[in-house]
């Protein structure tokens, strides 16, 4: 069986499966017209790689920039090439300059407004790496406006509405992206980090029983192990908050078992350990409250706060004497904690040490 294949630059291509491949086959020559098509096509490639816009996905990014100039200079597809400047100033290692970047997207958008979709959500990254998240929001919401299916950009809006304390429109936000991820199965990956985000706005709006079922939802998708926010998976994440959602919500038992399971998992977490003493601790179970808060600081020493509350906890159970060196150790981190010199004055009184006592309590007044 003879089998044509018409040769193309394979190079810019996603071949199909090759199901063919197992069969025997024979390729005739090229003819004439056909190598003709593939010398056009190779130096269309070449000439693209050659221009400015070329030259800036090829991260080459100087000549890129000799390049952009030139064709802004003969008012060439301005639009377009002060875009791709702009790329120059904030990817390039040597060319960083956000503010450059910043003006070029403007210019880009002026020159032709309808098509800025892209050039907004792009100066909206860099007023968000600037801190003005407030410009980067207005950025953000015209790119939509623009072109809804612009890709990122509703997550960006989100992330600078969680970082503007904007609780409400955070929750807006992903009450958007969480169906439209759902719809798109190449977007399923984003599924843990947008509950995940959506249940800490709503548990800084005091809705507890919606970031409960959002850090549930986060958990149950199994990407959530494979996914990180900072040191943490999302599933680890998502179970901590919700460990301190129970807390919250007085069920100390239940946050003893979420705290307990990503301890089997990630036994260095200090934060799981910590939280559980804590949990411990408003159930009168000090003796492994006292052990969790070692255990935490063996493992992370700058956890300065679980001095205090294992301090706190040996002096719920009378240890006077390890309480006070816990809340001294407290102290030189923390020298102006009043309620540390408080409970140290108190157990210093119940150690007979009035004087040390009235030391401590001068300084709940100073």
């Amino acid at each position: 069986m003879e089998i044509f294949m018409q040769r193309r630059l394979f190079s810019l291509l996603i071949l199909p499966a090759l199901w063919w491949a197992a069969l025997p086959f024979t390729v005739r020559a090229t003819t004439k017209e056909e190598q003709e098509e593939m010398d056009f096509m190779a130096d269309s490639v070449a000439a693209h790689y050659k221009t400015g816009v070329g030259l800036v996905q090829l991260g080459k990014y100087d000549e890129a920039l000799v390049k952009l100039n030139q064709e802004i200079a003969a008012g060439q597809n301005v639009a377009n090439a002060y875009f791709w400047r702009a790329d120059c100033w904030r990817k390039a290692d040597k060319t960083l300059d956000y503010d450059k970047a910043i003006a070029d997207y403007t210019k880009s958008i002026e020159a032709d407004p309808a098509k800025g979709s892209a050039a907004y959500r792009n100066r909206g990254e860099l007023w968000s790496k600037k801190g003005d998240y407030q410009r980067a929001v207005a950025d953000y919401t015209k790119s939509i406006q623009l072109n809804p299916d612009m890709p990122f950009v509703g997550e960006y809006l989100a992330t600078a509405h969680l970082q503007l304390n904007d609780y409400p429109a955070a929750i807006a936000d992903y009450n958007r992206l969480i169906p439209q991820a759902q719809a798109k199965k190449d977007s399923a990956w984003a599924l843990p980090g947008y509950y995940y985000r959506r249940g800490y706005a709503r548990a800084q709006t005091n809705d507890l029983t919606g970031a409960f079922a959002d850090y549930t939802e986060a958990m149950q998708i199994p990407e959530s192990k494979d996914i990180h926010i900072g040191n943490a998976s999302i599933l680890d994440g998502a179970q901590y908050k919700r460990g301190v959602v129970r807390n919250q919500q007085k069920d100390f038992d239940g946050a003893i078992g979420d705290f307990t399971q990503i301890i089997q998992r990630s036994p260095k977490n200090d934060d799981a350990y910590y939280s559980r003493g804590w949990s411990w601790a408003q159930k009168g179970k000090y003796d492994p409250a006292i052990a969790d808060f070692t255990t935490c600081l063996e493992i992370e020493p700058k956890a300065t706060y679980a001095y205090y509350q294992r301090g706190l906890s040996k002096h719920n159970k009378g240890a006077y004497a390890a309480a006070e060196a816990d809340y001294t150790k407290f102290l030189e981190f923390e020298p102006k904690d009043a309620n540390a010199y408080l409970n140290r004055g108190l157990v210093r009184a119940e150690l007979k040490n009035a004087a040390g006592a009235r030391t401590d309590y001068d300084k709940l007044i100073e």
